[in-house]
């Protein structure tokens, strides 16, 4: 199902942290976001969902994400935020930490290298995976966590709408999303993928499977992933709009759209044990 609309508790989330501030206007909405912290249950031992947020240089983004994930209604889970690629001490950092969130630190700049040392650092029994640029409904957790406890999988993904993706991105994207729906209940190979803003794995299986060691870090490592723990298919796809996130479409819009379609047609290719000479270009 798609979302034509933008709904309004997203816009306002967007609102509340997407932009440059200053100081005191940070302060401000860290409170906000460590009030409503303080306010959830603690997370057990072996919490059900473990969200891991790989973030690099997302001070302009990140305060709208915190807010949406202090707010969700799933009470058993832990929160871990991977400042990943800058100093200790970045803004990001700072901001996560005022927020009342769990940072842990990975100097190597990489989204595998960042997943990978949140996985390690993770307790739950869900590893569930989003962005620090991406903006979520309150029962997102609650209503990805039903999906995947319901079909009894390993792995659930669901779909990523862009607030600001150019309109020449906007056509390929249509095109793309359509195309995949025509085939992703049929479970065929070459139509499959995930978005690493909106996926959820079995933790005992992604660990088994290898986790993301080994994978290259660019924009198709999330599908890569996702053929490591099944390469036979079946996971879940999330129809359920409350299942959908809202995410900046800023590293998309750095790729043509030629680039866009020889980096998916490679990654494939290369998923199923096929060269392929096309080069692949990294846009993080």
């Amino acid at each position: 199902m798609l979302i034509d609309k933008t709904p309004s508790e997203i816009t306002d989330l967007q609102r509340f942290g997407w932009g440059k501030f200053s100081d005191e206007q940070i302060a401000d909405k860290t409170n906000v976001i460590r009030e409503k912290m303080a306010l959830r249950p603690p997370a057990s031992n072996t919490p059900r969902v473990s969200v891991v947020v790989p973030a690099y240089q997302e001070e302009e983004y990140i305060l709208g994400t915190l807010l949406s994930l202090a707010s969700q209604t799933h009470e058993d889970v832990e929160f871990i935020v991977v400042s990943n690629g800058e100093s200790l001490g970045n803004a990001t950092q700072q901001i996560a930490e005022s927020a009342g969130f769990n940072v842990i630190h990975e100097p190597k700049k990489g989204w595998t290298q960042a997943h990978q040392a949140g996985l390690e650092a993770s307790r739950g029994t869900v590893y569930a995976t989003t962005d620090a640029d991406t903006l979520h409904f309150s029962d997102w957790l609650t209503t990805a966590d039903e999906i995947l406890q319901t079909s009894n999988s390993i792995a659930a993904t669901g779909r990523v709408h862009f607030f600001d993706l150019k309109p020449g991105k906007r056509l390929y994207r249509m095109v793309a999303d359509t195309y995949k729906q025509l085939f992703e209940y049929d479970g065929l190979k070459l139509m499959r993928g995930a978005w690493g803003a909106n996926s959820f794995y079995i933790r005992e299986a992604l660990q088994e499977a290898g986790g993301y060691r080994d994978l290259r870090g660019d924009i198709w490592a999330d599908t890569a992933v996702l053929y490591r723990v099944l390469p036979n298919g079946g996971e879940v796809v999330m129809q359920d709009p409350r299942a959908h996130v809202f995410s900046s479409a800023r590293r998309m819009n750095k790729t043509s759209v030629r680039g866009l379609v020889t980096n998916a047609l490679r990654r494939r290719l290369n998923l199923l044990g096929i060269h392929s000479v096309f080069q692949e270009r990294d846009v993080r």
